[in-house]
């Protein structure tokens, strides 16, 4: 029999609605079983059977790292569906078979070769606070609380994904008459602060944790 056939067009629709999930529209088209196999050239419907694609990754490691399932392509409508895994980012190369299932058991297909890229973004840095207040008595004056800030990441996650990035402490308090030196965390989580002299009340501190990769910070 004759082999079939499918086209990849250059351009197509990705929807993106779903977190993670993606599911780009039209990534085949013009596929057929082989026309030809009975011998009549313009005979479109002579193939009377079914078939599927099959996604081999190149690099299963790779794959595996990067896509929580395998992605497919659907039949009839040629759509490609991929769920990727949070954080990773990289290239993939796959062998893309088209395989058809005659009604008599044997089957034949055609390959062609489809990279999925998937670009990095910044993602947020992320930080947990030990505690939520912090006591100091007045005039006692310097204060250097350590682990006051740890699970310091440039990615918020514990897989440190944006090794290339630096993250630094910002801080902004509604009362600062109540420093002499007001208060900052170190990037390693430390805590330090002076009290001014005869200064005693609240302050509320807003602590942001930015990276240097773009515009998200936690």
């Amino acid at each position: 029999r004759a082999y079939g056939e499918w086209e990849a067009p250059g351009q197509a629709v990705c929807d993106t609605s779903i977190p993670f999930f993606h599911s780009r529209r039209g990534l085949v088209t013009s596929v057929n079983w082989g026309p030809f196999e009975n011998g009549i050239d313009d005979c479109l419907t002579c193939e009377q059977q079914t078939g599927v694609f099959l996604l081999a990754p190149l690099n299963l490691t790779e794959a595996m790292r990067i896509f929580v399932t395998s992605p497919n392509v659907s039949l009839p409508g040629g759509g490609l569906q991929l769920t990727l895994a949070p954080h990773m980012n990289g290239e993939v190369r796959f062998n893309v078979s088209l395989k058809d299932l005659a009604p008599d058991g044997s089957s034949l297909s055609v390959t062609r070769e489809l990279a999925i890229r998937v670009l990095p973004v910044n993602s947020a840095p992320g930080f947990t606070l030990m505690e939520s207040e912090v006591l100091v008595f007045e005039d006692s004056g310097g204060l250097a609380l350590a682990a006051f800030a740890e699970d310091v990441t440039s990615d918020g996650t514990g897989q440190d994904t944006e090794p290339e990035q630096s993250v630094t402490f910002e801080i902004e308090v509604d009362h600062p008459e109540l420093f002499s030196s007001p208060p900052f965390v170190t990037n390693n989580g430390t805590l330090i602060l002076t009290v001014a002299p005869d200064a005693f009340g609240l302050a509320r501190c807003a602590i942001r944790l930015r990276d240097d990769g773009g515009v998200a910070f936690d």
